[in-house]
């Protein structure tokens, strides 16, 4: 700040809303630490893919992080993606999920593990249970449902992650609104099975992903997500 001996209001974006002065921030005895509360705090919740591998050490290239990046300052997010995660563990309603419901919105994005380890015929039931469970938490989130991104699969696996996608698309799965996150990711019709960025999207990826959620998803559907 200029040493111009002038009041000056200076606002610190952390990463949820503060609701006394935190220990760290030492004001002199004139000053003043006046809370902001923000419009929403949004939980992106998945595997790996949501985690970030495949990207650049330290670049920011992730998807979710793009779009926190992109959002507006008084929507708080948080990436709590975690690899070799499924649906089915967060059908299990655990300490994990129980990280996701802190959140005003989620972000909802499994289903290449569960295809891969074997639980795949069970996916759109532990979603829509995992769904549930948010809605009926205590802060009653919205959840966003994302496609499950493609990764290569062929035959039997092809088949499962086809009709899981169909589901999420065409029912929901009871989530309050789908980004088609698959369609960001794939290579063209008819080997959308195949990822266009590597099954574990790089950079350019993560820019087609946040890309289209910032530009057409998110002004679409915000006001229902926060509830404004």
């Amino acid at each position: 700040l200029p040493d111009d001996r002038q009041r000056h209001r200076v606002t610190l974006y952390l990463p949820w809303s503060c609701a006394v002065t935190p220990g760290w921030l030492e004001l002199d005895d004139d000053a003043a630490f006046e809370p902001v509360q923000r419009a929403g705090r949004g939980m992106v919740f998945g595997d790996s893919i949501t985690q970030g591998c495949g990207t650049r050490v330290n670049e920011y290239e992730q998807w979710a992080t793009r779009i926190a990046m992109g959002m507006e300052r008084d929507v708080a997010v948080w990436n709590i993606g975690l690899g070799y995660g499924r649906g089915e563990d967060a059908a299990q309603d655990g300490a994990w999920l129980n990280k996701a419901k802190q959140g005003d919105i989620v972000n909802l994005c499994f289903g290449v593990n569960d295809i891969f380890q074997g639980c795949g015929p069970q996916l759109t039931e532990n979603l829509r249970s995992a769904i549930r469970a948010l809605h009926e938490s205590e802060k009653h989130p919205k959840v966003v449902l994302l496609t499950i991104p493609p990764f290569d699969m062929t035959e039997r696996n092809e088949e499962m992650w086809r009709s899981a996608v169909n589901a999420i698309r065409e029912d929901g799965l009871g989530a309050d609104a789908v980004f088609d996150i698959a369609s960001m990711l794939c290579q063209p019709v008819p080997r959308d099975n195949f990822a266009a960025f590597g099954g574990h999207p790089d950079g350019r990826g993560g820019a087609a992903v946040a890309g289209a959620y910032l530009s057409h998803f998110w002004p679409r559907h915000r006001k229902a997500l926060l509830g404004e």
